[in-house]
């Protein structure tokens, strides 16, 4: 199969084999990990802040910002192409 706006990926690695037979359909996706994180330097830093400033932050201000700044960042990633998108048609891995 050829497409005019991809590459076709020649040897998928073994997990992304097995997915379209896993979850044949688009809406079956499915994204999860298990990370754990170190954010007691973080608390450290966000009591001080709290402290010198007078302010009322709390990890969840921290965790939106993170979340905010990758999504604006991989957004500037993507527009400027600096990212590879690998996707599958009809059970076929393909680059773009």
């Amino acid at each position: 199969m050829k497409r005019k706006d991809a590459v076709l990926i020649n040897d998928p690695d073994p997990f992304h084999s097995i997915v379209p037979y896993v979850m044949p359909k688009r809406t079956e996706a499915e994204v999860s990990t298990t990370t754990t994180i170190d954010i007691t330097d973080l608390l450290k830093y966000i009591k001080k802040h709290n402290e010198e400033e007078g302010s009322e932050y709390k990890l969840f201000h921290c965790i939106c910002t993170a979340v905010a700044r990758t999504i604006y960042h991989r957004r500037t990633q993507i527009l400027a192409k600096k990212r590879h998108h690998a996707f599958l048609c009809r059970q076929t891995a393909f680059c773009r």
